[in-house]
């Protein structure tokens, strides 16, 4: 009966010189297996003739402790695949591989078992295709090792379930799975014919052709054009909705606590509509979005917390779970990018969106919600933070400590925190800044342009490049040539300034590699009178502009470029003794306000023999983000010996772009109290220490080589 519904599409298929794949699967929950018979057409798009095809088996990848996933799991020390039973493992068992003669197909699977390297029969020249028919069994791994898999509960999440080729792009890009979500497809029409039993509900964005029961089995067939991967979704207990307008049917399951149903309608459809109206339509008429997804990319913050601590109302946390995880599967399923390669590219315009999104609708939400208006919270600089000053905080709690990585980076080799969190958001930045550099609001509509010209396209960060640099009246080369290509910190200055009559003369440096244009700003009472870019500062520069009367010049004072230090950007034009920055004692810790030169005060209290109880005043200059420069002295006062005594620490981190020494510390520590009655002893030790890491910053090794000299005084 499946042959009689599969045959025909498959020859509807026949026209598009794409891809083409025909799955018969049946799903067994008991044992957990799906059995699979599998058409794959595979389409030589190149000009080269080629004697192999490789073929992604990701489900393998959770065979063995040797596996590529297995591996990963082990740099961020998850042993859970490491030590996983047989029974909860997933394993691909191939039966045949043969061509359309039925002749079988050599095959091997590469080190990484999860990827398969068939030898052809005869060659598929260029422009060609080549039958493969297979024949396997695939065992389902648990889902606690990725999300994806089958749940105690018997709920299967089905994602790189079956067998698929790799692509060929002058060569073959062979990529295993590491938890990353990035399998690199060619696009492709589906037939699928799912059979499964009928106590469970499936739930996937393909188009359905014919559902019908067979004794006690449901068959689905399915039917995806210009498709990458197939998710299936099958649960006893469906918790999927389906809101549908005039333009998309949004099926999800993002969970939602005591919303109404019109309230997430509402919700869906103003998503909708803002995606529409900032990227374009949707070529497919579902979209499947989905909590198991969603929490693999949440959203960082305070938002994480329980429901009855959470800062934010519960429909605000909807919607941005909602538009965060619509975004992410809006561009995964229509730009056919080198995942690896180039997801820096979709993580861009998501993050920008996200921003555009809070600007639109939430523009006076704080960073810290409803804390914000708490009595002892709201003098924190934090609490005055936009929700949006979110993005470069993040992003800069990886640079600050010179463990950024450049945006073109492969996907795998980017640490955990910049590949979740810090990378998406200096991609998004990215396009922030250019926008305003450019100052003409000609990137919403290129961006959207982009989205038309290549939606359902092979597309590169090329073709991006060439879409943002048509018409552009400035030249933005340095945005990928540096922004980009490097992690090279921005970090300007302005050495100096001369006011004349008529004139300001202000010199600017750059103290850092990276050759970026940067706004300089004059200010008087708060208010913007003067905006200027300046480009290819190399070293100093000199700039000569009017003089409209600015009591101050800013660097970035809109803080739209995500610059390394803020705290020299300010130069006073009110004469040799006004201040650049106020001084501005605080309570325990905050985020940096380069506003203010920030002294943080903590009250301390320790109890030693000598000095009895040491009350004193720990006075601090650490926020959330590091520092080059640190202090951190402790004056106190010993009660039982009537005197002052105390510790102290000043040291200089000097974060260095050299290729495995990455920091140099220079420090001086010392410390004064008492060992006996009236007899102190004091220490003072300066010290340097250098740090060395490997170029692979995964990487655990770490070296250093401390030189300290300890000075003990006594009397």
């Amino acid at each position: 009966m499946a042959c009689i519904l599969i045959l025909p599409l498959a020859g509807l298929q026949d026209l598009e010189a794409q891809n083409r794949q025909t799955i018969v699967a049946r799903l067994l929950p008991e044992s957990r297996t799906i059995n699979i018979q599998q058409e794959i057409v595979f389409h030589n798009r190149s000009q080269d003739t080629l004697n192999s095809i490789y073929l992604s088996d990701w489900n393998n990848a959770y065979s063995g402790k040797n596996t590529a996933l297995a591996k990963r799991f082990g740099e961020e020390f998850d042993k859970s695949l490491h030590l996983a039973k047989n029974k909860v493992r997933g394993h691909t068992k191939i039966i045949s591989i043969v061509d359309k003669n039925f002749n079988p197909i050599e095959w091997e699977r590469l080190d990484s078992e999860d990827i398969i390297k068939t030898q052809l029969n005869f060659p598929v020249y260029p422009g060609d295709d080549f039958l493969l028919k297979l024949s396997y069994s695939v065992k389902i791994p648990s889902a606690e090792f990725t999300r994806y898999g089958h749940e105690e509960n018997g709920d299967f999440n089905l994602r790189y379930w079956y067998i698929t080729p790799a692509v060929y792009n002058d060569d073959w890009v062979l990529y295993s799975n590491k938890n990353l979500d990035d399998l690199y497809m060619d696009k492709t029409n589906y037939v699928v014919v799912f059979n499964y039993p009928g106590g469970y509900s499936l739930n996937t964005d393909l188009d359905l052709v014919e559902s019908k029961k067979i004794d006690q089995l449901q068959q689905a067939v399915f039917t995806g054009q210009k498709r990458n991967d197939i998710k299936l979704y099958l649960e006893k207990d469906n918790s999927f909705e389906t809101f549908t307008n005039t333009d998309l049917s949004l099926i999800t399951n993002i969970a939602s606590k005591d919303l109404t149903p019109e309230i997430k309608t509402l919700t869906a459809d103003r998503i909708i509509h803002f995606i529409y109206d900032h990227l374009g339509t949707y070529p497919h008429p579902r979209l499947l979005v989905t909590e198991t997804e969603y929490r693999k990319t949440p959203l960082y913050g305070l938002n994480q917390l329980p429901a009855f601590l959470s800062p934010f109302p519960e429909e605000f946390q909807y919607e941005l779970k909602l538009l965060k995880a619509t975004l992410n599967n809006y561009l995964e399923n229509t730009l056919f990018l080198d995942t690896r390669k180039d997801k820096w590219i979709a993580d861009a315009i998501h993050t920008y969106l996200m921003i555009k999104y809070i600007e639109e609708f939430y523009p006076d939400m704080k960073l810290m919600g409803k804390f914000s208006d708490i009595w002892l919270v709201r003098s924190f600089h934090l609490a005055k933070m936009g929700f949006n000053e979110q993005y470069p905080l993040l992003f800069m709690l990886m640079a600050s400590k010179n463990i950024d990585q450049s945006l073109a980076t492969p996907k795998d080799k980017l640490i955990k925190f910049n590949e979740k969190i810090a990378g998406k958001y200096k991609a998004g930045l990215g396009l922030v800044y250019l926008e305003n550099y450019l100052g003409d609001g000609s990137i919403p509509e290129k961006i959207k342009a982009f989205y038309h010209d290549y939606r359902l396209q092979y597309v590169s960060a090329t073709d991006l490049e060439k879409n943002l640099k048509e018409d552009t009246p400035k030249s933005i080369d340095w945005f990928f040539d540096e922004y980009v290509s490097t992690r090279h910190k921005i970090d300007f200055t302005i050495k100096k300034v001369k006011k004349n009559e008529d004139s300001i003369t202000v010199t600017i440096k750059n103290k850092r590699r990276a050759n970026v244009p940067v706004s300089l700003f004059g200010v008087r009472n708060d208010t913007v009178l003067s905006k200027y870019w300046f480009e290819n500062i190399i070293g100093e520069k000199t700039f000569r502009i009017p003089n409209n009367n600015e009591k101050r010049l800013v660097l970035n004072y809109d803080k739209i470029i995500p610059e390394f230090n803020q705290r020299d950007n300010w130069k006073s034009l009110n004469g040799f003794f006004s201040q650049n920055r106020k001084l501005k004692f605080q309570f325990f810790k905050d985020a940096e306000n380069p506003y203010y030169n920030q002294i943080f005060y903590v009250p301390t209290a320790s109890y030693n023999f000598y000095d009895g109880i040491v009350a004193g005043m720990r006075l601090h200059n650490k926020t959330l983000t590091t520092k080059p420069f640190l202090y951190n002295l402790i004056p106190s006062y010993a009660t039982k010996e009537k005197a002052l005594v105390g510790s102290g620490l000043i040291a200089f981190r000097n974060y260095l772009d050299m290729d495995n020494l990455y920091l140099a510390t220079f420090s001086v520590s010392g410390s004064s109290y008492h060992y006996a009655k009236d007899l102190r002893y004091s220490t003072i030790t300066p010290a340097i220490s250098l740090a060395f890491r490997t170029d692979d910053f995964r990487s655990n090794k770490r070296e250093s080589l401390t030189f300290r000299f300890v000075n003990v005084m006594r009397q």
